[in-house]
Formats: structure tokens, sequence, C-alpha cells
């Protein structure tokens, strides 16, 4: 983990050697082959990482890594996307699908008004309408476990 975050941070670094760092930590994700504590740990270290990408490819990479994590480990609402949320209208159409998609993941309620503003743009109809559905399944699920206890 050290190792991506350093490579990411250095600049002399070009971007394949960057995504190579970012891939090396997908197959980790993949194959749950790390601690909850640790997946929750990269995935927030990521987004702060996110931020300071100027390559789109690396932005959309290590989005996609993160949606990997969030479909290995039952992380999501662990995870805090904040950063990417205070700087949503930076990321390019295809950084901005993935990151619908995260929120519509997270189960956190708060995010239902920034993810249907993106509705009224025709490109993103449909990964709205995805992430919507999955912010109800989600929020509904933890309301029917809340109410079991």
């Amino acid at each position: 983990m050290v190792n991506l975050i350093s490579t990411l941070n250095d600049t002399s670094k070009t971007s394949e050697e960057k995504l190579d760092a970012v891939g090396a930590i997908t197959d980790s994700f993949y194959f749950a082959s790390m601690s909850e504590n640790e997946a929750i740990h990269i995935i927030n270290e990521l987004i702060e990482q996110i931020i300071k990408q100027p390559d789109n490819s690396i932005k959309e990479s290590i989005l996609e890594l993160m949606l990997d994590g969030y479909c290995s480990y039952n992380i999501e609402k662990k995870i805090n996307l904040e950063p990417i949320v205070e700087q949503i209208h930076s990321f390019n159409d295809q950084c901005l699908s993935y990151i619908l998609t995260l929120l519509g993941w997270s189960g956190k309620e708060e995010y239902r008004d920034l993810i249907t503003s993106f509705f009224s743009n025709t490109r993103f109809k449909e990964d709205v309408e995805e992430a919507l559905i999955e912010l109800d399944h989600r929020v509904s699920l933890a309301k029917k476990f809340l109410n079991e206890k």
C-alpha cells in the first residue's frame, strides 16, 4: 500500500507505472486477500489520491479499483466519499459514471440529491437510474435490519 501511494505521489513516475501500481492492488481486492480494515484504509487513501491525479486514466483505474473493493468486501458504509463529492465537477464523464455507481452503492441517503442532479444530463440517465435503484435497495435493507433489532 505504501508503495502504491508513493508511486501515485511521485511526479517522476509515468502514467503506465502508476497504472501498474493500481493494478497490483486490484488483484488483492479481487481475491479478497487482505483484511476488511486494510481494504477500507486503502480505499480511503485512494480517495485522497484520486483528487491529486491529473491523468483521467489513472482516476478511472482508481475508481474501478474502488468498485472491486466494494464487490469483494461489505464496506460501502465505511468509505468516506466526501473528497470526491467536493470535487465531483472536476471529473470527466467516464469517472462520473463510476462515481454515480459508488454513490448509489454507499447506501447513504444524503447522496440522493447529488445523484439526481445528473439526471438532466442524457449521458448519465442510465447511470443515475441504476445508482438510485441501488441506493433505494441499500437504504431499504438498512431499515429492515434496524427494524429486526
